[in-house]
């Protein structure tokens, strides 16, 4: 790739991306057409958690990252008036691990009479 990157990594990385954010929506969307909401509580903001924690695993049996990733979300208690009032979750992280390729290989041996 131009950047120096891997295929396989970019095209990983924008699906992620991608489909964390139609996750995201989806999540919303789905909640109105109930006639409910996402709540600001910690109920509501482990549903976001288990969207991000969905799409991970589903990235772990794609082959895009190992399976020892970790999502971190705040508590409602360690949110902000002011972004409870806007209405914005922030805080919301994960780490993970790419799985990489293996395209070389370097094998060594002896065999002995």
């Amino acid at each position: 790739m131009a950047g120096g990157e891997w295929g396989d990594i970019m095209h990983f990385l924008a699906w992620l991306e991608t489909r964390m954010a139609e996750d995201g929506y989806l999540l919303m969307a789905q909640s109105a057409d109930r006639r409910q909401k996402v709540a600001y509580t910690d109920q509501g903001i482990a549903q976001v958690e288990s969207i991000v924690r969905n799409r991970l695993d589903l990235g772990v049996s794609i082959g895009g990252i190992t399976d020892d990733y970790t999502v971190t979300v705040p508590r409602r208690a360690a949110t902000s008036s002011a972004d409870r009032a806007a209405r914005i979750l922030r805080d919301v992280t994960f780490t993970a691990n790419l799985q990489g390729a293996i395209k070389f290989m370097i094998i060594s041996g002896a065999v002995a009479v």
